[in-house]
This record gives structure tokens, sequence and C-alpha cells, in this order.
């Protein structure tokens, strides 16, 4: 049974590094929800494709494409994780969960502030090349 890991961000800083265990399903999605994302987030949603999971708790996000990595932030932060994971010595599952908590909390507010400020390039790109993939 592996350890999953789950997280948002937004223009103002980043969320918690949650663990979970096995496979993401629905009901612990929804828990991860209600215990994690601020209590106002019919103001801020995060970038999900699990739109039942959304509709179940009647939220209404805001549409996106299932398939666009090149537009999710976030896939762009767990790679900025893997290489800031690379300095550390880890050996077991708990020495990662360490590291990856240590890691998040490195990512600087200037990192995040450029990811955000690149997304009007990502959106022209992607139009220019009418829907294929953009470079980033």
């Amino acid at each position: 049974c592996g350890v999953g890991i789950w997280s948002y961000l937004t223009c103002h800083g980043l969320g918690p590094i949650v663990f979970y265990d096995g496979s993401l399903n629905s009901d612990k999605y929804i828990d991860i929800l209600d215990q994690h994302l601020p209590t106002a987030y019919e103001k801020f949603l995060p970038q999900s494709p699990h739109s039942k999971i959304f509709q179940e708790k009647k939220i209404n996000p805001i549409p996106w494409p299932p398939n666009s990595a090149d537009l999710n932030l976030i896939e762009n932060m767990w790679s900025i994780l893997d290489d800031k994971l690379l300095k550390y010595n880890i050996n077991n599952t708990e020495q990662l969960k360490t590291a990856l908590k240590m890691a998040w909390m490195e990512i600087s507010h200037d990192t995040i502030q450029k990811l955000f400020e690149s997304m009007s390039k990502r959106i022209r790109q992607i139009i220019k090349r009418r829907g294929f993939a953009s470079h980033y």
C-alpha cells in the first residue's frame, strides 16, 4: 500500500502537504477538502479532474481541461518539489514524509508568483498551437 500526497497552491502561497494511504477515492478526497481547504473555498477552488466529488459537495469548480498538465500549476510544483528532494538522504517512508514537508516549505513565494504570472503565456501559447500542448 503506497502513500499519496495532496496539496494545493494559490497566488498567496502553498497549502499544507497532506499524506494519505492507498489510492485517492472520493471519500478520502472529500475528507481532505473538508479538513484542509480554507473555510471560504467558495471563493477559491483547486483545479481538479474530480468533478463528481465537487458535485457531491455542491461546489461548482471552474471548467478545466482534464489532461492539460501544462496548465496545471500544481504539476510544476511537484516537479520543483522533486528537485528539492535530491539533497535529502531518504531511506524510509517517514524520512520521505519529513523531507517532503521540509522541501515544500523551501519553495519561495517568488517561485509561486512566477508560476502564476506564466499562466497568460501558457494560455496564449496553447491558443497559438490550436489546442496542442505548450512547452511548459
